[in-house]
């Protein structure tokens, strides 16, 4: 048919599809950027986080809390790393708790498996200037210094209790 003869109504049903299906496949484009950005540059929030947890195990002892942080890499999987986080509290009895904190890279998350063996996910994603970041328990968007705090604040106030 003669796209003349094509009433206006239809037209712009028409290019309303062509718009939608444009705009899907840029979302697929960016989801797709996003992930191969995730992928290569997750080990630059890993390392910014395994700091913000070395600077807050250290300024533990501020409010009475002893922490320490540990590398547990996994010498068969050279592309894992994990971090144990130990905190105590108290004395003569002191309460004592732990962390593991584990990355693979190329992953899209951070693993953490408490002592009591939950496990919290910190999914990684796009920031708004275009860096990695993570992804909290909230649904935010959050620097290492938060996912540290996301991490080890639960302990901490299990040990002030």
């Amino acid at each position: 048919m003669n796209d003349d003869l094509v009433p206006d109504w239809i037209k712009r049903i028409r290019d309303k599809d062509e718009a939608d299906n444009a705009e899907a496949e840029l979302s697929r484009l960016r989801q797709r950027t996003a992930q191969n950005l995730v992928q290569t540059e997750g080990i630059k929030f890993w390392k910014q986080l395994t700091k913000e947890l070395e600077i807050a195990a250290h300024a533990c002892s501020r409010i009475g809390i002893t922490a320490n942080c540990t590398s547990e890499s996994n010498r068969s999987e050279p592309t894992q790393y994990g971090v144990r986080v130990n905190m105590s509290a108290g004395s003569p009895l002191a309460k004592v708790v732990h962390t593991n904190i584990w990355y693979t890279a190329g992953d899209g998350y951070i693993r953490c498996i408490t002592m009591d063996s939950r496990e919290k996910i910190i999914r990684l994603g796009i920031g708004p200037s275009g860096e990695v970041c993570g992804i909290g328990s909230g649904g935010g968007m959050m620097d290492a210094e938060k996912g540290a705090e996301e991490i080890l604040a639960p302990l901490v106030q299990y040990l002030r209790t």
